[in-house]
């Protein structure tokens, strides 16, 4: 907790006696490796990989819910946009 009280403004989005965040416990979960790619794409947007992700039971300041995930094959280049 001590990392966040450095954000200004953090008080009036958090209650510091009893902030737990979902996301962030299981995000420490560990699974099963993907097994390594032998193949890569040569030119940039060949080949995307896309996910969308949601609806989260709370939604962060802005009010979203979902999460859009676009990775580049090529680049490893990653967009994340918020819907």
């Amino acid at each position: 907790m001590s990392k966040l009280s450095h954000i200004p403004c953090i008080d009036k989005f958090l209650n510091k006696g009893d902030f737990t965040c979902e996301a962030c416990i299981l995000v420490k979960f560990h699974r099963a490796h993907f097994t390594l790619s032998t193949s890569m794409e040569s030119a940039p947007f060949k080949l995307i990989y896309m996910d969308l992700w949601g609806p989260y039971r709370v939604s962060n300041m802005t009010g979203a819910t979902y999460f859009f995930t676009i990775l580049d094959d090529c680049t490893r280049y990653t967009f994340v946009y918020l819907m």
